[in-house]
């Protein structure tokens, strides 16, 4: 219950606010992203802070633990099925405000999130999730290639929650504000999606009738991951936990993954029809010089953010991401369509459900 802007609210009216936080292993980054929810313009007796943690082997249960001793609105359960889906509903179902927060441990939010996404809920009645864009950010000296990789549309595309566009609905956010009786409309979090847990529920909320609303001043910010090679792995997990998720709705929430799949078949179906006729060769040099001149674009603009050297390691970078995704499409139809197994028989098998932090 927010009011215009201008109109104060008085203490009473002010509803109970319930942030949760998924978790695991996250110490050296849970302490700021609880800071900047702790710090928010918010009245501190309106708000809990729910950190659901994945039973870390690190010392991110003794930080929490130590800042819940100090400030009564932070909690810390458990959630011993480790991945974020179950941690959802574990924090949802011991949420007692009025409205549901998701905020990552390896993120923050800006002071004003909570107050700015709750006046839009008020104002906006047809939208039942709101949230911003988010900025990748490095959290030291090696992470700044795969902040700058992370960045470019050229690797991940240019979804309103990356490139930020203005004001207005979207397919998702990241880190959304909800009202509580969304979830009773949508359901839970599905906890047996390792990802894209999130792209399932808000398509769900989507066809439930709800609107998805970005809002350029909840710019929220986000910490990558320290190396390439768990960029690529999370990235690989994410293209194929969409081919799970799109067999359980019999369709796919997005056709741009598809690209890198289709640029990389069609080089392939190219060159094999050059064993047929010569002139096939031509369209595989024609994909082929598009895709370089791209990825020397692309690669020239991580090098301008970070350094003259890393345009080589982009340059290396973006095709084996392309690929790294493509398979993992293919992995993922293969698991899902061929073997026809469901989500609980791949994190038995162990298949992509590793955790990249």
């Amino acid at each position: 219950m927010v009011r215009a802007e201008g109109t104060e609210l008085s203490a009473e009216e002010y509803p109970l606010v319930s942030v949760v936080v998924p978790c695991r292993n996250e110490e050296a980054f849970i302490e700021r992203a609880l800071a900047s929810i702790r710090d928010n313009e918010w009245p501190r007796y309106r708000l809990e802070i729910i950190v659901v943690d994945g039973m870390s082997t690190d010392r991110t249960r003794e930080v929490v633990a130590a800042l819940a001793a100090e400030d009564p609105r932070v909690r810390l359960l458990d959630n011993p099925e480790r991945f974020a889906g179950a941690a959802m509903r574990v924090g949802v179902a011991a949420a007692r405000g009025d409205y549901i927060v998701r905020v990552d441990a390896h993120a923050e939010i800006p002071p004003d999130y909570l107050k700015t996404g709750l006046r839009l809920l008020r104002e906006r009645p047809e939208v039942w999730a709101v949230g911003g864009p988010v900025d990748r950010l490095p959290a030291g000296k090696p992470a700044r290639l795969v902040a700058a990789l992370n960045s470019n549309v050229f690797a991940t595309g240019n979804t309103p929650v990356r490139v930020g566009r203005a004001a207005g609905p979207v397919d998702a956010v990241l880190y959304p504000v909800w009202p509580r009786w969304v979830f009773e409309r949508v359901g839970e979090f599905d906890e047996t999606l390792v990802r894209n847990q999130d792209d399932d529920f808000h398509f769900r909320l989507r066809r439930a009738g709800g609107v998805i609303y970005q809002l350029q001043e909840m710019r929220a910010r986000y910490y990558v991951r320290g190396s390439v090679a768990k960029f690529l792995r999370q990235y690989r997990q994410y293209a194929f936990w969409k081919i799970v998720v799109a067999k359980k709705h019999g369709r796919l929430l997005d056709w741009k993954p598809l690209v890198p799949l289709l640029f990389f078949g069609s080089l392939v179906l190219t060159a094999a029809g050059g064993l047929i006729t010569p002139y096939a060769w031509y369209g595989t040099a024609a994909l082929a010089s598009a895709y370089g001149l791209a990825d020397a674009v692309a690669s020239a603009a991580v090098a301008r953010k970070t350094r003259v050297l890393d345009f080589f390691k982009a340059l290396a970078v973006f095709p084996l991401f392309h690929l790294n995704y493509a398979c993992g499409m293919v992995a993922g139809f293969w698991a899902s369509y061929v073997r026809r197994w469901t989500p609980r028989d791949i994190i038995e098998r162990g298949i992509h459900s590793r955790l990249t932090r």
